[in-house]
Formats: C-alpha cells, sequence, structure tokens
C-alpha cells in the first residue's frame, strides 16, 4: 500500500505496476502517484506462440506456431489511454517480449463466431528482448530497430511494424505529442513525417 493505492511492486524507491492491456483504468492511480514518486509500467508481449489444442480427453490434438508475430509498438494502443501523462518524468516504461507455450481445450461450437477452443493456460518459455523507455529518445530507439527513414508516412509505420493501420495512427499521434517526429508536408495522399533530431 502506498498513498492510499495498492501497487504491484515497490522496489528501491520505484513502483513496478504490470500491466497487459487496459493502461486507462490505471488514470487514477498515475494521477496520485506520479508527482511524488517514480513508476515503471512494465508492458509484457507474447512474440512467438506456440499452440497446443487438447481435446477432453486431455490429449494433445496439434501443435502449431501462431502465424501472429506481435511487434513492441503494440504499446502504442495502450500508451495513447493514457496519453496526458506520457509528458510526466516520473513515469516509464519496460516492454519485455516473450516466447511462450499456450494450451486450448476445444470446446463445442455454440455460435457461427466461436472458435471453437478456449485458452485454458500459458506459460512463458524464454523472454526475447526488453525495452526500457525512460524518455522521448528512447522511443528513438524503437525507430532505429525497424530502419525508419528520416522521412516516411503512416504507411511507412504499418509496413514496418506489422501492425494495423489504425495502431500507425496511434503510434505517429504518440510520437507527434512527445516531439520525437514532426509533419513535414503531404505525400500523395498520407502526411509526411520527419523525424527529430534526438537531445543530447
Amino acid at each position: 500500500k502506498l498513498d492510499k493505492k495498492i501497487v504491484d511492486i515497490y522496489k528501491d524507491n520505484e513502483i513496478y505496476e504490470i500491466q497487459t492491456q487496459g493502461f486507462d483504468k490505471m488514470r487514477d492511480k498515475l494521477e496520485t502517484l506520479l508527482p511524488n514518486h517514480s513508476l515503471t509500467i512494465v508492458f509484457p508481449i507474447a512474440h512467438i506462440k506456440t499452440l497446443y489444442l487438447i481435446s477432453d480427453l486431455g490429449e494433445v490434438e496439434s501443435v502449431r506456431k501462431s502465424p501472429k508475430k506481435q511487434s513492441p509498438f503494440e504499446i502504442f494502443k495502450e500508451l495513447y489511454k493514457i496519453k496526458s501523462y506520457l509528458k510526466s518524468p516520473n513515469l516509464h516504461f519496460k516492454i519485455i517480449m516473450f516466447n511462450s507455450d499456450e494450451f486450448r481445450d476445444i470446446v463445442p461450437k455454440k455460435h457461427v463466431r466461436s472458435k471453437g477452443y478456449k485458452r485454458s493456460d500459458q506459460f512463458v518459455k524464454e523472454i526475447v528482448q526488453e525495452y526500457d523507455i525512460y524518455s522521448s529518445n528512447d522511443f528513438n530507439k524503437l525507430l532505429d530497430e525497424i530502419n525508419l527513414k528520416d522521412e516516411f508516412t503512416t504507411a511507412d509505420i504499418k509496413k514496418l511494424t506489422k501492425v494495423s493501420l489504425k495502431t500507425s495512427v496511434l503510434v505517429l499521434n504518440i510520437l507527434l505529442y512527445l516531439g520525437v517526429v514532426e509533419k513535414i508536408g503531404n505525400k500523395n495522399r498520407y502526411i509526411l513525417y520527419r523525424r527529430k533530431k534526438q537531445e543530447a
């Protein structure tokens, strides 16, 4: 318990909150804690999943790799929900990319959209990579990793990050808000952006 709030971890004067989604639910906690405490939101992302389909007899029916590989840029969907707090010097992020085994139980399909299974458990196999974001400059490291050119559009972000167009729009919304990029004109039907030089 800290300042009338319950936190996940408090160690060496640092608060750690582990969130897989729903950053908007943290607004009240951020409002209370950020003025006087350093707080890191830990965001775990399953990069590659191995899917195990389990029958009602408890036997493995199939094993396959999920075709979807998630990107660290998925965090921008959550950052948008707490946009007004992102400029606080006390707010940091740690993105943890991990590979996992996911077990799914086969269930009867009750309607047309039913997937025919439900997730029963997920286990972390290995941590692939970690990203520490302590300032807006650290977002530039993410952009360096995808080999983003100095000038680019939303379409370029979508192509290089493998996220949806909607998420690409949010990526640029946040980067523009934090001063990591700037608008410089138009290219075809798209707004043209440019990366700003990093501060020393």
